[in-house]
Order: structure tokens, then sequence, then C-alpha cells
């Protein structure tokens, strides 16, 4: 079956975002990580590819780019980009098979107010991550890059991304990105807070399919319960809650999601604090 040929127009920005096969391909040595911020330098030089933003993931990437007047560039730029880690990573570890999970994926970037938002996810991605509760200790990102004062332009192109926003120049937008930042990290405290002071009763937390099973147990024996969604917890999974549960149900529901009331236990602490293990 043919692929899907990309709609890429001159002029405008694209997010791109591409996924590993497994995670431990990124994940398990820095090292895989700076090679790939080393691979994409080159592309950068070698296909004029303009970077914004970016974020090494422990199993996929994300960038944010400008597609310039030959628009098939940035297709030949990603297939070169990850066509070489996949084979230098294959090399070096001896495996076989693919490393990404399929090619890289493009989204259009239609206002300044998107262009800001996808900044804002891209800087955020490190929050989610078990080992990283700061993006500017987190070194493959452009937020550590931009925000740690290096002079030189390693891997965004400061001058495109004033311009994209309508900004003075990088220092207004460092004091934008910074601001943004502290909004972002004061939203993952209160989310916090929120889910310790809320739940002071009988409550369950885990996946949603796990809570749902739960609700229609509980609704066989006439017990109605409310079920809400209250975000993504450091492994990457969503979090839901199951609010006034029987007290019967006080116990670990499948050995990792727990139903309280328990004194000894504190679920913004155990879920969503930072370097859980």
């Amino acid at each position: 079956m043919a692929r899907k040929p990309r709609n890429l127009y001159s002029g405008t920005y694209i997010h791109i975002t591409q996924q590993c096969e497994l995670q431990e391909f990124l994940l398990s040595d820095p090292a895989n990580r700076e090679h790939y911020l080393s691979l994409l330098k080159e592309v950068i030089v070698k296909y004029a590819f303009v970077v914004l933003a970016y974020c090494i993931m422990g199993n996929h990437i994300h960038l944010l780019t400008k597609v310039g007047e030959d628009t098939a560039k940035v297709s030949r730029a990603m297939q070169s980009l990850a066509g070489r880690m996949a084979q230098d990573y294959n090399r070096t570890t001896g495996r076989k098979g693919h490393f990404w999970r399929d090619r890289f994926t493009s989204t259009l970037i239609g206002t300044i107010r998107h262009f800001k938002n996808v900044i804002s996810y891209i800087d955020a991605n490190p929050l989610n991550h078990r080992n990283s509760d700061d993006p500017i200790r987190w070194q493959y990102c452009s937020f550590h890059e931009l925000q740690n004062g290096q002079s030189e332009v390693s891997i965004v192109n400061r001058f495109e991304l004033v311009r994209a926003l309508r900004m003075r120049d990088i220092q207004e937008f460092l004091s934008w990105q910074k601001a943004m930042m502290e909004r972002q990290m004061g939203k993952k405290s209160s989310a916090s807070e929120q889910i310790a002071s809320v739940y002071t009763g009988h409550f369950a937390l885990g996946t949603y399919a796990e809570m749902r099973l739960l609700q229609r147990r509980l609704r066989k024996r006439g017990q109605s319960t409310y079920c809400q969604y209250l975000g993504l917890d450091f492994e990457g999974d969503a979090l839901w809650a199951l609010d006034m549960c029987h007290p019967n149900y006080a116990k670990r529901w499948e050995n990792r999601h727990f139903i309280g009331p328990d004194p000894q236990f504190n679920p913004a602490a155990d879920l969503l604090a930072p370097n859980v293990q």
C-alpha cells in the first residue's frame, strides 16, 4: 500500500513526533540521546533543517520546525536522522529489527497561540518523566539549551524562533518561556495538592478500565460512585479516581492501585511525586 503523501507548505511550521518501537532504546543509556542530538546537528547543517523547539524523551521525540522553500527537505532530513539513529543503534548493540515504530507524524501549526501551546507542550514533557522534575535539568531539550544561557546556537534557530513569535528579541522569548514553565510546574503541584485534599473518604485510583470495572461491580450492589480523570502519572499512564467507594473495598486494587482511606497512604506523594521508581 502506497504511503499517503504529506501536505507540507513552504513557510509553515509543523510539530513532528516519532516513537521508538521499545522504550529502552533512548531511555536505557544517556549516550543514545546524546547521539541522537549529534545526528540532529548534522542534519541541521546538511539539509538547512530549522529547529525551533525539541525534546528527546525515553521512547519518543518532539521537534518543532519550519518548512523551507523545498518542502521535500523535511522528509529527507527526518529520513536521514531516523535511519542513521536506527542503523547506529542496531550496529553497536548487535540488534536487528525496527528501531522506530512508524514514520514521523507532522501537525501543521495554525496560529501564534497554537505555536506557543506546542512549545509549552514540548518544553513541559520532562515533567512527566520519572527522573526529572525540572526541565532545565533535562539535558535533551530546547528549554535546557536556551535557559542555561548558552551563547552559541547549538540546535535551536533563535532568529527564526523570535521572528515566528513576533517578539523583539531572544530575551523576550526567554522571559516568556520561563514564566510559562513556572505555570506548568505550578499546575503539577496544585494537582498533587488537590488529590491529597479532595479524596478524604473512601476512594480508588487506577486506570480507566480498572475503575470502570470496579464501578460496575459496585453498581450491582446499589453503590453509586463518581469517576473522574486526574491526569498523567510519572509513568505516562492516565490516572483515574473513583470516589465514594464502599468501605468493604478499602484494600489494594490489583496490587498497585490503592483504595482508601489509609492514614499511611498519600496518593499525591506516592503517585504524582517526582522521582517515582
